[in-house]
């Protein structure tokens, strides 16, 4: 039974950094938090019969380094997420396309936000694909060491993983690769967001046929995980023609 005495004596256990985040130390520590998070508030996690209602779709990276909860200062709930490598989202992606259509259509979200973040690997990777001379000039630490095949085709990797995540950088190198230049690795994670946001404006029919012709927002963000602060780029609004 959770009681005030063990809120004071978990909040002294935290994690070292060598061990915090391995599967062993989060089952440890699962049970010390869910009891001190339940004390602390005991409304903080949803009963069964209430559903989710939801405020947003969130579309970011699945870098660990974003964690949408803490940005946003949200509760279990509020934020329905879609993460996959460098916040794409791409129309033909069955996957995004049924988080999509599942978040507006029966969760009745009228806001979309795609949000993208500074320093993202697969962007980095993406931009040395479209500008190979580039390559060579970006810290691996930064980048986090990807590299993809670049978009002409001339090298070649015999990875399936690679080759996987070559695919699906592919049309983010392809659209950067065809900018006037010059363009600066900062531009490129710009316009990364203004991208997906294009791409999700391509379905405003689909998307108000599942909102049932109510008004939804297409909203773009760029994150910040050195500062923790979201800045705002662009704001869509689909509505009834």
């Amino acid at each position: 039974m959770c009681s005030e005495d063990h809120v004071e004596l978990s909040s002294r256990k935290c994690p070292d950094k060598d061990t915090r985040g391995t599967p062993s130390t989060i089952l440890s520590v699962n049970k010390r938090w869910a009891c001190v998070a339940s004390i602390k508030d005991p409304q903080y996690f949803p009963r069964v019969e209430e559903g989710q209602s939801p405020r947003i779709l969130w579309i970011g990276c699945s870098d660990s380094r974003v964690l949408e909860a803490d940005i946003t200062v949200t509760r279990p709930g509020d934020v329905f997420v879609h993460r996959n490598i460098a916040s794409q989202f791409q129309p033909t992606d069955d996957n995004a396309l049924a988080v999509l259509e599942y978040s507006v259509k029966y969760l009745r979200i009228r806001d979309v936000v795609i949000v993208g973040h500074k320093n993202c690997g697969g962007v980095i990777a993406a931009f040395e694909a479209a500008f190979p001379s580039c390559r060579g000039e970006i810290d691996e630490k930064v980048s986090d060491g990807v590299h993809i095949e670049p978009v002409d085709g001339s090298e070649r990797s015999g990875s399936s993983y690679q080759s996987a995540l070559s695919r699906w950088l592919v049309p983010l190198a392809t659209r950067l690769g065809s900018l006037m230049p010059p363009v600066t690795l900062e531009h490129a994670h710009e316009e990364n967001v203004r991208i997906q946001v294009e791409n999700l404006l391509t379905l405003r029919q689909d998307i108000l046929g599942w909102s049932e012709g109510h008004a939804v927002r297409i909203h773009g963000w760029l994150y910040d995980f050195s500062t923790g602060i979201v800045r705002h780029m662009v704001t869509e609004h689909m509505g009834p023609e």
